[in-house]
C-alpha cells in the first residue's frame, strides 16, 4: 500500500469516527423537540403562568381524577383557585425549583 493510499485510509476512518461522535452527541430532532417543549412547558408550569399553561392542553381535554372525570373548562376553574390559594396562603416560592431528568 503506497503512502497515500494509507493517508487516505487513515483519514476516512478518521471522518467517520468523527461524524458517529457528533451524531451520537446530538439527539435527534425530534427527541430535541420534545426536551424543549418539556422544558418550556415546566418552566411555565413552574411560574404559575396559568394562560400558557392552559394553551397545552386541547380543547376536548378530559381528565380522570379521585373524585371523578373533569373536563378543561372544570379543570382551568379549579387549578386557578388552587394556584391563586396557594399564593395568598403559602410564602415558600417553589417557582426556582428544577426538575431532574432521568
Amino acid at each position: 500500500m503506497t503512502e497515500q493510499a494509507e493517508f487516505t485510509c487513515v483519514f476516512l476512518v478518521a471522518a467517520g469516527i468523527a461524524s458517529v461522535m457528533r451524531a451520537a452527541a446530538q439527539p435527534p430532532p425530534v427527541e430535541k423537540e420534545i426536551l424543549d417543549l418539556e422544558d418550556r412547558m415546566n418552566a411555565i408550569y413552574a411560574g404559575n403562568d396559568l394562560r400558557n399553561y392552559f394553551a397545552f392542553y386541547a380543547s376536548d381535554f378530559t381528565q380522570w381524577l379521585l373524585q371523578g372525570r373533569t373536563d378543561l373548562a372544570q379543570y382551568k376553574k379549579e387549578w386557578t383557585a388552587f394556584v391563586h390559594a396557594e399564593d395568598e396562603s403559602n410564602p415558600s416560592d417553589f417557582r426556582h425549583a428544577r426538575t431532574a431528568r432521568p
